[in-house]
């Protein structure tokens, strides 16, 4: 790859996954069972593959996101009372239909206690973009750290339709903003084989 990069988020990066992401943070999205998030998030997540992930590789740019399939795993999958084995057996089927090798190929994940994650969203919200998970007990939260970090070794495990494993970083989240930038950059610069 060369030097051009790109960033976006998830879901969003297109006009319908940003459409769906309308629909997933309304108050009738946001109190939906497990499997209906699931599935708002990969119709969203295929869009933006499809309309902008891979053209945006086919001229060799780099795309970050902010969030991705690790956020469906953490929060769908594993934190969300009602699922199941059934959904984490279909997370592993949609992401290779959806993705169907543009994978990812590095996941950042930075990793703070429940408790001081927990913290952080209801001292950085304003109370207008508060959601459901934000107001979430710790337990939930607890739950959701440990669904990332179960992430990380499933996504290395030798499965899937996957040619390659994607580099998995875990990154100490509670430093200051400063040096955890500073990590990531020095990551990003080594994987993508920047001066």
């Amino acid at each position: 790859y060369g030097e051009d990069f790109v960033f976006t988020r998830e879901p969003g990066g297109v006009a319908l996954a940003e459409a769906l992401r309308l629909v997933i943070k309304s108050d009738n999205g946001m109190s939906s069972d497990a499997i209906t998030q699931f599935l708002m998030f990969w119709a969203a997540r295929s869009a933006w593959v499809k309309q902008f992930v891979v053209p945006m590789l086919s001229h060799e740019t780099v795309v970050f996101s902010d969030r991705g399939d690790s956020s469906t795993y953490a929060y769908q999958v594993c934190a969300k009372k009602e699922s199941d084995v059934r959904l984490e057996r279909e997370f592993w089927r949609m992401r290779d239909l959806v993705f169907c090798g543009s994978d990812p190929s590095a996941y950042f994940i930075v990793d703070v206690p429940a408790e001081e994650a927990r913290r952080r969203s209801l001292t950085a919200s304003d109370g207008e973009h508060t959601t459901v998970f934000d107001l979430a007990e710790l337990s939930f939260y607890q739950e959701v750290r440990q669904g990332f970090l179960s992430f990380a070794k499933e996504v290395c495990l030798p499965t899937g339709n996957s040619s390659s494993k994607p580099v998995v970083k875990i990154i100490d989240g509670a430093r200051t903003p400063e040096v955890i930038h500073e990590e990531i950059y020095a990551l990003v610069c080594d994987l993508c084989g920047w001066k």
